[in-house]
């Protein structure tokens, strides 16, 4: 049975898969003082650039599902990497079967509306995790408001490694800092304007601006989603009402508990209280499994490298595979059964699906990355 979720009002949610997060929290605390917040750090885990799009989405996932049940009815998702794999699934597939009144918000959005203004040239840089880059979120925001703004993304493999080990201002991270502000603009002369598209980037900022050529605007986020969740809780009254107002700001951590509140330092002014927190699977087997969509097929989804043999092959015994795609990204591939399932399978799964529909049916594979 579904756990059911409290309707009271409570904290506004900010979660991040490390520390970056606290650069938007410390920014909306500016803006918005007399809210409660809880920050959830998915620190043990981090960080995310890297993960596939399918384990960004299930750790992203459980943290929401977390911070709904800790009695947030608005969390913001304080991390690019994360808005970027996982908000769009969250907002459309999960929210509602938890609950269709409380919302998810992200960073790229906000940041997307800010550059009009300020790119003349109309060419754009975005320079974030290898995971954000790859994701093409941003292009594909900027051209649904801005189709004339050419944008270029290069991706910064070591930026925010450096950030969390405590190492932003040492030669070293000035080394890659360079290189990879460097490569970016080799591939566009004309760019203007440079999205740093990763929360931990302004603890970098006074080394970027070393490197970034006078005349360049360089836009980082914290400003911008504070500013836009102050315009959204004015415009929705109704989320409004649900976000207690006592000025309190609470810290959990999937990591150790010192260690968050030393390396926390780094992007507060000020000394946290911070509590341990375990993330699982206590809400997201309600909502990610059998849901039904609405041509009534059901999708099923298996994880990991305990594929269900005997069940697909009963399935396709009886119905037969219409076709087999790969879905890059992810490094998954969704196989269209009959009329009533469709099943993924992930990558390590794949020689053993193969064998199963071997000479079974014809089979449309395509790589849609």
């Amino acid at each position: 049975m579904k756990q059911q979720l409290s309707s009271v009002p409570g904290p506004i949610g900010v979660f991040d898969s490390g520390y970056g997060g606290l650069t938007i929290l410390s920014k909306i605390r500016e803006v918005l003082p007399e809210y409660d917040y809880l920050y959830l750090g998915d620190n043990a885990r981090a960080p995310y650039g890297s993960r596939s799009f399918e384990v960004v989405y299930e750790f992203t996932l459980q943290a929401v599902c977390k911070l709904f049940e800790m009695g947030c009815q608005l969390v913001i998702i304080g991390c690019n990497t994360a808005s970027a794999k996982a908000l769009r699934s969250i907002q459309q597939n999960n929210l509602p079967h938890i609950d269709p009144r409380r919302r998810v918000l992200g960073v790229i959005r906000p940041t997307v509306e800010a550059i009009d203004g300020l790119t003349h040239s109309r060419h754009v840089g975005v320079l974030g995790t290898p995971g954000t880059i790859k994701s093409e979120s941003y292009p594909l925001e900027i051209h649904k408001l801005f189709p004339d703004i050419q944008v270029t993304g290069h991706a910064c493999a070591l930026w925010a490694a450096l950030v969390e080990a405590g190492e932003g201002n040492s030669e070293g991270a000035g080394y890659f800092i360079r290189k990879d502000i460097d490569a970016l603009l080799a591939h566009d002369e004309q760019i203007d304007t440079i999205i740093l598209g990763c929360t931990h980037y302004p603890i970098l900022l006074p080394k970027i601006k070393q490197y970034v050529p006078q005349g360049i605007n360089i836009l980082s986020q914290g400003q911008l989603v504070a500013d836009s969740l102050k315009d959204y809780l004015q415009r929705h009254q109704e989320m409004d009402s649900l976000c207690t107002k006592g000025g309190t700001c609470c810290y959990f951590t999937t990591e150790a508990e010192e260690k968050f509140a030393e390396s926390a330092a780094t992007f507060l002014s000020e000394k946290v209280n911070v509590q341990h927190i375990e993330l699982g699977n206590n809400l997201i087997s309600e909502y990610t499994m059998d849901t039904k969509r609405e041509n009534s097929r059901t999708e099923e989804v298996f994880r990991g490298t305990s594929w269900e043999a005997e069940l697909v092959k009963g399935l396709l015994e009886s119905n037969g595979i219409a076709c087999m795609t790969r879905m890059g990204s992810a490094g998954a591939y969704s196989l269209t059964i009959g009329n009533d399932y469709t099943v993924w399978v992930f990558e390590e799964d794949k020689p053993q699906a193969l064998e199963i529909i071997n000479n079974r049916t014809e089979i449309d594979e395509k790589d849609v990355e």
